[in-house]
């Protein structure tokens, strides 16, 4: 662990951290020194599990930066204002899915629903909700769309709360970039998606081809 907490080192140092044969915990916080220009050089450090950032000019675009750092568990940093960072910390929690980030000394909690559909995007599924207490679920929809926070809605159904929705159901695209039905894509959809689903520990199961996603009250990731 190498601590560098409120020291006066600049970008340059981060330079120097990369000639060390590893560091898994890297405490630099309160730091004006580092910027987003220093994210190449925390990148090639060997090992790195924990990095304590808060305090410095180091923003989330610098830590999107952190491909290759995968086996990142914890990141602190600061933010001014969270709400205008959401989806750049879905791209965050996408790259870095097992890593807790603690944003100026609290836990951020990523909406499971949105992360699942931001993660599925470019897969152009079908998405459709059941709410608690309702006999049936809405027509499969084109988009399901985060209109607020905590509140989702598609071309059928207008905004419901997230504590409202028993679970939502994910159809895999049948058909591929040409428009013809495409069996082995749509079980290759399911296998990436059901992957994910247990590797995090998101409640799911199988029904008819499609995966059928159980909410509950302060169901995060």
């Amino acid at each position: 662990m190498l601590d560098l907490n409120e020291t006066e080192i600049t970008n340059e140092s981060i330079k120097l951290i990369t000639q060390l044969e590893y560091v898994k915990e890297l405490r630099a916080k309160g730091i004006d020194g580092l910027t987003d220009d220093c994210a190449e050089d925390l990148n090639k450090i060997n090992g790195l599990e924990l990095l304590h950032v808060k305090g410095t000019n180091i923003t989330i675009d610098g830590l999107l930066k952190l491909k290759d750092q995968l086996q990142l568990k914890t990141i602190l940093f600061s933010a001014a204002d969270i709400e205008s960072i959401r989806e750049k910390m879905l791209k965050l929690k996408q790259m870095h899915p097992h890593c807790e980030f603690i944003i100026d000394g609290k836990t951020y909690q990523t909406d499971v629903v949105a992360f699942i559909t931001f993660i599925f995007k470019d897969k152009h599924c079908r998405y459709r909700i059941k709410i608690k207490e309702e006999t049936f679920a809405a027509p499969l929809a084109i988009k399901l769309v985060n209109s607020k926070e905590d509140y989702y809605e598609t071309e059928y159904q207008e905004a419901v709360f997230m504590e409202d929705i028993e679970w939502i159901e994910i159809q895999p695209n049948p058909y591929n970039s040409n428009g013809k039905s495409d069996p082995e894509k749509v079980l290759n959809d399911l296998i990436e998606i059901i992957e994910l689903l247990e590797s995090m520990s998101i409640p799911y199961m199988e029904v008819d081809g499609n995966i059928r996603v159980f909410i509950y009250k302060g169901l995060s990731v």
